[in-house]
């Protein structure tokens, strides 16, 4: 089977998301507008046109594309209010191409975003260049005390509860008052058959919320569900100013490689249950903030067991002496997390080669220094891309990404967390003029002549014969 798309890697990189399904076309910022079904005639395919969340519902719907720039406004409390807490459930077999929107790309904001992975839904998602920004916890407040942000406050800007074969893709998450990107099961899930097997993170920009990343189970919960996670890849991403880069604690296979790590918290990875891990070639630098160990990565010490490839990660910064000899020795950045001090026997790691088996397309990697070119100097992260009124790939950042990103190229200590300061950019809000796709098949009348030398190409078909449908081949040009 062909990837997810030609740069996906990892855990949920064979995802098909909605490969032979229908089309629907977002054509309103209102996230409950009905849906109006337009069956296929005269040659041309069918599609479905209204608003993001009823196509995300619609089994039939596998491909989503935005015909429009903007906000899209979740309301107090987000998905939890309208769906209640486990989320928007009925998602599976999807593809969101955020990138095409037109210049200004899709934002989503005011609550949380939460995928609901119970009772079977939540598989086979492809999530790539979307924009998620809480701003405003559960109850609708923003702020706390003294007008930071606090943790555990229920609101994600993208969270998957349960569900297998997944991939997020450069997207963009800020402003969240618990978790910014991540996936999680529990007992319920368990219960129900329910699990979490192949998820990617990768070439995400995340920054500002409390804590940044994770897939982790809290130790001590019924039905054990930290037995049915595995094949879960963090890859090229960037974290900005929050904990845990990332938290994976689980019974199975996890990849952090390749990732840039700036001004990290209290926590900067917790590792334990029986995990095997590769930690590798990641990009670590503390602006100065930190005086002691306690950002280190931590293994919780719960006579737990996990096994720890670390290799090639650069660390920066860091003001202890006792925590960190420059970037000669890895093993020195992990310590117990009970007694920080306390670092790490030899017998967690495993010091003779990548070991991780079970996990797909893994991504051949770089150094941690071309991983911090790449990410911060050339500023290739997060929801940087859109196709343009003729199909062609442009760049476009907002300014809080090229603000966080201009920090840690500068090196620059900041306050996080302040919430006055968790302010929604202002971004273009452009629609698509009607000779951009006339035959409503997703794909640019321009692109399709040059490629194709007229119409009459399908979005299901296979122009090419490479397995990727035509909609796919159209919108992974922003993977050249």
């Amino acid at each position: 089977p062909v990837k997810a798309f030609p740069s996906a890697y990892g855990g949920g990189s064979n995802a098909t998301g909605g490969r032979g399904k229908a089309l629907a076309i977002i054509n309103t910022l209102d996230r409950n507008k009905a849906l109006t079904y337009f069956p296929a005639e005269n040659g041309n395919d069918e599609y479905y046109t209204g608003g993001l969340f009823p196509a995300m519902q619609n089994e039939d719907i596998g491909y989503i594309v935005f015909n429009i720039s903007g906000n899209i406004e979740l309301g107090v409390g987000g998905t939890q209010t309208q769906f209640g807490y486990d989320g928007m459930g009925g998602v599976n077999n999807k593809t969101i191409f955020g990138q095409s929107a037109p210049q200004g790309g899709i934002t989503l904001t005011g609550g949380s975003f939460r995928i609901n992975g119970r009772f079977g839904d939540g598989n086979n998602l492809i999530f790539r260049y979307i924009r998620s920004r809480p701003i405003y916890d559960s109850s609708g407040s923003k702020g706390n005390v003294n007008g930071k942000a606090s943790d555990d406050a229920y609101t994600w800007a993208f969270l998957f509860y349960g569900g297998n074969d997944i991939i997020v893709d450069h997207c963009s998450a800020s402003f969240s008052y618990d978790k910014n990107m991540g996936g999680y099961i529990d007992q319920n899930h368990v219960a129900e058959g329910s699990t979490m097997y192949g998820v990617t993170f990768q070439n995400n920009l995340v920054a500002d919320g409390h804590t940044n990343m994770f897939v982790a189970i809290n130790p001590n919960r019924p039905n054990d569900p930290q037995d049915y996670i595995d094949y879960i890849s963090f890859l090229g991403n960037v974290m900005i100013g929050g904990n845990r880069m990332p938290n994976v604690a689980f019974n199975g296979q996890a990849e952090v490689n390749n990732n840039v790590m700036y001004d990290p918290g209290s926590k900067m990875i917790n590792a334990y249950y029986d995990l095997e891990l590769n930690h590798i070639n990641n990009y670590v630098y503390d602006p100065g903030t930190s005086s002691n160990v306690t950002n280190a990565h931590q293994e919780l010490g719960l006579n737990d067991n996990p096994k720890i490839y670390t290799s090639g990660n650069y660390y920066e910064g860091f003001n202890s002496s006792t925590l960190l000899n420059a970037t000669n020795d890895n093993l020195l950045m992990w310590t117990d997390f009970s007694d920080r001090s306390i670092k790490l026997s030899a017998n967690f790691f495993v010091d003779s080669k990548q070991f991780l088996i079970g996990i797909p397309n893994q991504k051949a990697l770089v150094s941690a220094n071309e991983t911090y070119q790449e990410r911060i100097i050339d500023k290739n992260i997060g929801a940087n891309k859109f196709l343009n009124d003729s199909g062609d790939v442009q760049l476009y950042q907002d300014s809080f990404d090229s603000e966080v990103l201009d920090i840690a190229k500068n090196r620059t200590a900041h306050t996080w967390h302040q919430v006055s300061e968790w302010v929604l950019p202002n971004i273009p809000n452009n629609t698509r003029p009607s000779t951009y796709d006339s035959d409503n098949d997703g794909m640019a009348d321009a692109w399709e002549i040059k490629t194709f030398g007229d119409l009459s190409q399908s979005y299901k078909g296979d122009f090419d014969g490479d397995g990727y449908e035509n909609i796919e081949e159209y919108m992974n040009q922003v993977d050249n």
